[in-house]
């Protein structure tokens, strides 16, 4: 303590004399922290006169509420991250029947057709064909259809009868129906021998 007060009058001396002098800095015993006289003159003089400062309670405290903020921070942003999580999942989920969505319905889509006879290599009598016969489980839907192997689009000939089939041919046929998604391309190939 005497070095403290010592130092303090030393300073005093030199500064009336004219004397520049570097900062005055002393460290608070009970809290290891350096005390400043040009930032906090109330704690530097409790100190030099022996006395403990209150400087380390307040970064104590003001470290304290940085903590607090950072984990509150922290927090916030693990929420927000799982429910970001829990839109994306629900968001790829089909939806229930009596849950309320924002958007409309999804469309139904048409059954796949069915052709008869399947596909395969047939032998006939010459100049006969394979007679192929389309339908669909709803009585109301469009067959449209190809027998050049390209892929069948609701533009494509509608089916009205049995197709003839006389050599190798590949047929491909849909269903669709107004207000409904198209069904999904059925392809049936056939290999017709005299």
């Amino acid at each position: 303590m005497r070095s403290a007060i010592r130092w303090m009058v030393m300073a005093a001396v030199m500064m009336t004399a004219g004397m520049q002098v570097a900062r005055a800095q002393l460290i608070d015993p009970t809290t290891g922290v350096m005390v400043d006289p040009a930032t906090d003159p109330a704690d530097f003089s409790a100190v030099a006169g022996g006395q403990p400062g209150n400087i380390g309670m307040e970064l104590a405290a003001q470290a304290s509420e940085q903590a607090q903020q950072a984990a509150q921070a922290a927090m916030e942003q693990a929420a927000q991250a799982a429910q970001d999580a829990a839109n994306a999942a629900n968001a790829s989920q089909p939806s229930d029947a009596g849950s309320q969505q924002s958007s409309p319905p999804a469309k139904p889509t048409v059954a796949k057709p069915a052709v008869s006879p399947k596909g395969g290599t047939f032998h006939v009598a010459a100049g006969a064909a394979v007679q192929v016969t389309l339908r669909d489980k709803d009585p109301k839907a469009k067959l449209h259809y190809t027998t050049d192997g390209t892929t069948p689009t609701v533009h494509s000939a509608v089916y009205a009868g049995p197709i003839a089939v006389r050599g190798d041919e590949t047929i491909k046929v849909l269903a669709s129906r107004k207000g409904e998604n198209s069904s999904a391309v059925v392809t049936t190939k056939y290999k017709v021998e005299n």
